[in-house]
């Protein structure tokens, strides 16, 4: 009999502690409950939301192209440049070449290169694509741009960037326009070592 007892005692004593903790506890239990179920419900709505904002991007980007090919270039360039905002990469891309496209042909080189500066400023591109955004804005100035401007811009002296030969290889054509042939000549030793 003194087991059984005793097997009772230790029985209520587990209770009576685990009583204790959950009393204890209670408010961090209850919030520690509801936060495991609350988390990955807001994570989901926030993932969903960016799907549909991106749906909405690549639908804004399908209209501005379709007025292109109907040849409304104003009402087109309004959303492509409305695009620009977007935190989307992709579509960031998609529509300022589209911007560049309309611009080159009416002739405004001027503002291709402020669209390209504000992109370059705002941080919104990976560094893959803030290199070959440099490239494209190099070659839109080739023609009058100076000789540090163009170096700044293909950043020759980067390794790590992907198109380093390219980079050299604009600044070759460069130099040899600007007649600057000792230069050239440089960077075409570097080529040839690449």
């Amino acid at each position: 009999m003194s087991s059984e007892l005793e097997n009772q005692i230790k029985d209520d004593l587990f209770r009576d502690k685990l009583n204790n903790f959950f009393s204890r506890y209670k408010k961090y239990l209850t919030t520690l409950l509801i936060l495991l179920i609350t988390i990955p419900s807001f994570y989901h709505a926030y993932k969903t939301y960016e799907r549909n904002k991106s749906e909405k991007n690549l639908e804004n980007y399908s209209k501005a192209y379709s007025l292109l090919k109907n040849k409304n270039f104003d009402e087109s360039k309004i959303i492509l440049t409305d695009l620009l905002k977007s935190n989307n990469e992709f579509v960031i891309i998609l529509a300022l070449n589209k911007i560049i496209e309309i611009n080159i042909n009416n002739n405004d080189l001027k503002k291709n290169i402020l669209i390209i500066d504000n992109i370059l400023e705002s941080k919104k591109l990976s560094s893959l694509n803030s290199d070959l955004l440099k490239i494209k804005k190099a070659l839109l100035i080739f023609d009058f741009a100076d000789e540090k401007l163009i170096e700044n811009l293909l950043n020759n002296k980067n390794e790590k960037n992907k198109f380093n030969k390219i980079s050299l290889q604009i600044l070759y054509d460069f130099y040899n326009s600007k007649n600057l042939l000792e230069k050239a000549r440089q960077i075409e030793k570097l080529i040839n070592e690449k």
